[in-house]
């Protein structure tokens, strides 16, 4: 199955400085990714980070491992595999809190797996074997254990995408509101414009039936200049109002696609409704889990003490018959 990549953040990497042991010395040209890696077929769990084709980090997680928070932004822990100290410096103290809890989940859990690892060997070394469920039980407690790792890192990750979906459907809200009442603003003016327009034209009907009553003279130059300006108003008006045509075309074109994006939301509405119901069954899973892992370690326990009572009277029956072999050779 190999390794599997469960946690990444980017930091900057530091090493102690070898010589001094009291600098820091800075072995990434800037922020990199760092990845917590599981490796199932080794229940080994392992922190690593590379720039370009030179290795920042390669370090193998164990129970006695503490990730230490020195500032803010800046962390470190010590591997005696490697011989060194790592550091890391965040550019939000968020994401060294995120990898802090990390870190100490993993140690948790290799702490928890080699006291069951030290319990099952007590088991084995000093009873009789166990009931086949009760060695099917200690099988299962790795795949039990990282089933729950697993729902964890899903549950955090769909909690993140509902937030996100959230957000996006308020957008897209908002947005179809404003276009619908941009659209309204600029149906009812070009509705008045309309009739401003219809108003032009009678007048300048009026106009030129008056010019045909009155010969001519100045009343005649008078109204043809007034004609000429009701004109001029007239073609102003129809190039306004078809611009304002499309603008209205252009606003049920982006009411349309503001429609179309309303439809999309209800479908990620739905989607997250869906995440939410899957949330709850992974939840659920999480402590069934808990629980199965807590009814095996009660079980072990249960069986270690049969074994240290079986133990006990053993013993006892030994005693018993080093005591009469005692007696038989002094009659």
């Amino acid at each position: 199955m190999g390794e599997q990549p469960i946690f990444k953040v980017r930091a900057f990497v530091f090493q102690i400085d070898p010589e001094s042991k009291k600098s820091w010395v800075k072995v990434s040209s800037g922020e990199v990714d760092v990845n917590f890696y599981k490796d199932v077929a080794n229940k080994a769990y392992r922190i690593i980070s590379v720039e370009g084709t030179k290795a920042l980090i390669n370090s193998t997680l164990t129970p006695n491992m503490v990730f230490n928070r020195t500032s803010p932004k800046f962390g470190q822990w010590s591997d005696s595999r490697a011989s060194t100290i790592y550091g890391l410096g965040f550019p939000q103290d968020i994401l060294l809190e995120k990898f802090q809890e990390h870190f100490k989940e993993i140690v948790d859990l290799l702490k928890n797996e080699e006291n069951i690892f030290s319990t099952s060997n007590d088991i084995q070394n000093n009873s009789k074997p166990l009931p086949e469920d009760k060695r099917n039980s200690l099988q299962n407690m790795d795949s039990l254990k990282y089933e729950n790792d697993r729902l964890k890192l899903a549950l955090a990750t769909s909690s993140n995408n509902a937030k996100k979906w959230e957000v996006e459907l308020q957008t897209l809200k908002n947005n179809n509101v404003r276009l619908t009442t941009a659209l309204q603003e600029s149906t009812a003016n070009v509705e008045e414009w309309k009739k401003q327009l219809e108003a032009y034209k009678d007048e300048n009907a009026k106009m030129k039936r008056a010019q045909q009553q009155n010969g001519g003279g100045v009343q005649v130059m008078e109204l043809k200049r007034e004609l000429t300006d009701n004109v001029d108003k007239i073609v102003d008006l129809e190039r306004s109002n078809k611009r304002k045509q499309q603008e209205i075309d252009e606003l049920v074109i982006k009411l349309q696609g503001a429609q179309k994006s309303v439809s999309e939301s209800n479908k990620l509405a739905e989607a997250l409704r869906n995440t939410e119901h899957q949330l709850d069954i992974a939840k659920q899973q999480i402590i069934d889990l808990k629980r199965q892992i807590n009814e095996s370690r009660n079980s072990q326990s249960q069986q270690k003490t049969k074994v240290t009572t079986i133990q006990e009277q053993i013993r006892a029956k030994i005693h018993e018959l080093s005591q009469l072999n005692d007696k038989m050779l002094l009659e």
